[in-house]
């Protein structure tokens, strides 16, 4: 053997050696679902050893193994998590990759109810040189991975909106740190909130961009999609918006997240609805803007519904739609500046009535009318919209969009969107005050032909069933691994979440019954559009709610019903009724009106029952771009990446 060979041979030996050196180290306090151990120096952890004790693979699947150098692991890094089923009471081994030190190493199990393992060990070399290029850095899918490492563990709990904890915030995206940085969450959203998968808001203490995000900003939002089992519906109208040029459409990335050391799923993490340069750049203000034109702008303001009671930031229009103040917000706005917003929303209602729509900009509403009816987002028009106006501007302008998990057919209110013959908003939450200004717009002759030549303008060139087919299809197979560990964690594919309309059992359902409404969409409202006149948009629509409380699953429509009233309905509904009385009703009705259930019904029957009775751009791509791709960039669709950058990214880039 050549002295070459044997220097190879005893290096190699040496290595292997290092590799395989068990580190010593004392036993960590021990936490619920929790075991770690201090090292005697920080090392290259190169192996973990652990035992777990229980059959059960709800115990150990998803726990993850951390490394920290700060005792509290307010810095820590996850080495590896436990995807697949392991033997119980035998030693299991893996390998980590990541060439960071550590001093600290422990285990979070999947639930802190569940048992921690029973035997830690750690190998590594101590005396390891430390990459500072590339510590390949673990990540348990091939989505970037969001780390969140709060102090002391402490997080806000229920539906607590204000409480701010502080955390160390890190993005780690192709084995590199893509961030780390001080920040705060705090929880957000308002349904979500109800489930276990929490929103979030993230606010660095800096300006911070990453992902090849076009933003540069502070707060970031982390939307969960647990109501949305295809995980795409969020992206998709965001996609849409970008694709129909909105001045702003929110740029999004799918994550894996992991919150002290607990892994939480697959999250979009988003642009915030707000006013910034590099967001809704309207001119900013302060309380000294009182006078004109600094009072005239800008602000941005957000319809929620119908309801104003008990919300200090809430205010009603004189149509009755409510609407918070978004920019200045609650806590800057002055009283002054209130009532000039409020007085010109009331002008523009005042105006709308007469048949003028001059304050509003046409554009905008065209183009976001599109992409939320085309969505069926019930949200989008009754319940969560915005508007903005400008400093010496006297148009109103609309959007950004935002919130998609319950449109493109996934509320029970529209379903089956698709067989509705009108267009999905007048099917909305009753009928609200905001749907008839939207009738009201929409009959002008000037606003519906705006809308007719932006659909045909648009599915003419950027807006078609095979770039919307193939962005999905794109999506679905970027986010097939980081899926499976999804509903790994959150296993609600056969259980209805919130107002979801149907339950298909299979992310590959799920993703196939979106693809195939999409697909039928197209037609279906291309012939809305067309066909759409002055005396459709003013017509009235049959109010309440659609599958499954519409038949199906659950038989009868029980919240069913006629013009305003969003529980009325005649026949077989149980709560129905004519006209304004919501509990009232005919034939099988068990609580009220005549027929079957009236006379002795405590609920019931005529006379003295107060309950029951009877009814009292155009052209070429305007996005620019070489090649096939219409969002920028080379290549025929680019990757995965919706919004810019390399690599992955359909929006745009190389």
């Amino acid at each position: 053997m050549s002295k070459i060979n044997l220097i190879v041979l005893l290096l190699c030996i040496y290595l292997l050696h290092c590799q395989e050196n068990k580190l010593e180290g004392t036993q960590l306090a021990s936490q619920a679902g929790s075991v770690g151990l201090q090292l005697s120096s920080p090392a290259k952890i190169t192996k973990i050893g652990f035992t777990h004790t229980s059959s059960n693979s709800k115990d150990y699947l998803l726990g993850v193994f951390q490394g920290a150098n700060d005792q509290t692991f307010l810095d820590a890094f996850p080495l590896y998590m436990i995807k697949e089923q392991i033997q119980a009471n035998t030693m299991q081994s893996v390998q980590i990759s990541c060439t960071k030190k550590f001093k600290y190493v422990r285990y979070i199990s999947p639930d802190p109810k569940s048992p921690a393992i029973s035997q830690l060990e750690v190998y590594g070399d101590a005396q390891a040189a430390e990459s500072t290029e590339n510590s390949n850095y673990y990540q348990p899918t091939n989505l970037p991975l969001l780390i969140i490492n709060s102090e002391n563990s402490e997080l806000p709990q229920g539906r607590d909106r204000e409480t701010r904890v502080n955390t160390n915030t890190i993005i780690v995206d192709k084995g590199k740190v893509n961030v780390n940085k001080k920040a705060s969450i705090k929880l957000r959203g308002n349904s979500s909130l109800d489930s276990e998968k929490k929103p979030y808001l993230i606010k660095f203490e800096e300006k911070t961009t990453f992902l090849d995000m076009p933003c540069n900003d502070k707060k970031w939002v982390l939307v969960p999609n647990m109501y949305d089992k295809s995980l795409l519906r969020n992206i998709l109208g965001y996609k849409m918006s970008f694709i129909f040029g909105l001045k702003f459409s929110p740029s999004c990335r799918f994550v894996d997240f992991i919150l002290n050391g607990n892994y939480r799923g697959n999250y979009l993490i988003c642009d915030k609805i707000e006013v910034q340069e590099d967001r809704i750049a309207v001119t900013k203000m302060d309380q000294s803007s009182s006078q004109e034109p600094e009072i005239t702008g800008g602000y941005l303001v957000q319809g929620t519904g119908s309801k104003t009671k008990g919300s200090p930031d809430l205010f009603s229009t004189s149509k009755g739609i409510a609407m918070s103040f978004e920019y200045p917000d609650i806590d800057d706005i002055t009283e002054q500046q209130k009532t000039y917003i409020k007085n010109k929303i009331n002008e523009v209602e005042a105006k709308i009535d007469q048949g003028n729509v001059e304050n509003i900009d046409l554009e905008s509403f065209a183009r976001y009318f599109l992409v939320e009816d085309f969505s069926g987002n019930q949200d989008g028009i009754y319940n969560s919209f915005f508007i903005y106006k400008e400093r010496g501007d006297e148009k109103f302008y609309f959007g950004p969009v935002w919130d998609f998990d319950l449109a493109f057919d996934n509320a029970m209110i529209l379903y089956p969107t698709n067989e509705k013959k009108n267009f999905a908003y007048k099917f909305s939450l009753s009928n609200g005050p905001t749907n008839k200004v939207v009738s009201q717009i929409l009959s002008n002759e000037a606003v519906l032909k705006k809308i007719k030549d932006t659909w045909t303008e648009m599915t003419n060139t950027v807006f078609t069933k095979k770039i919307i087919l193939d962005f999905l299809n794109e999506q679905i197979e970027y986010i097939n691994e980081s899926q499976k560990l999804n509903f790994m964690k959150w296993n609600v594919l056969n259980s209805r979440q919130f107002m979801e309309a149907a339950m298909r059992g299979s992310f590959q359902a799920e993703v196939d019954y979106l693809k195939e409404f999409v697909e039928n969409r197209f037609d279906v409202f291309g012939g809305i559009v067309n066909s759409a006149t002055k005396d459709s948009v003013l017509e009235e629509t049959q109010g309440g709610w659609g599958m499954p409380f519409g038949g199906g699953d659950w038989g009868g429509n029980p919240f069913g019903g006629n013009g305003n009233n969003p529980w009325g309905g005649n026949g077989n509904n149980p709560w129905g009724g004519n006209g304004d009385n919501p509990w009232g009703g005919n034939g099988n009705n068990p609580w009220g009106g005549n027929g079957d259930n009236g006379g002795n019904n405590p609920w019931g029957g005529n006379g003295n029952n107060p309950w029951g009775g009877n009814g009292d751009n155009g052209g070429n791509n305007p996005w620019g771009g070489n090649g096939n791709n219409p969002w920028g960039g080379n290549g025929d669709n680019g990757g995965n990446n919706p919004w810019g950058g390399n690599g992955n990214n359909p929006w745009g880039g190389n």
